[in-house]
């Protein structure tokens, strides 16, 4: 599927925690209903997300890394 925001060329192929995959969720609907806003909205809490959960060791820098590659503001 190409997205009109996500970039499509990022695979997630690891476990997030369920915040993030609601998130990830609902910044695809957005961006299947070209609702920029929203999906850039949606892009930035799951960097914000990415980053605390990186930091209280549930993700790798790597896996923030790719979330925000694939999910860019």
């Amino acid at each position: 599927m190409k997205h009109n925001y996500i970039n499509d060329d990022i695979v997630i192929d690891f476990d997030v925690p369920m915040v993030l995959k609601n998130l990830m969720l609902d910044a695809e609907k957005a961006d299947l209903e070209e609702d920029e806003g929203t999906y850039l909205n949606y892009a930035d809490t799951i960097d914000v997300w990415a980053k605390n959960y990186y930091q209280d060791g549930e993700l790798s820098n790597l896996q923030w890394e790719l979330l925000c590659r694939r999910y860019p503001q």
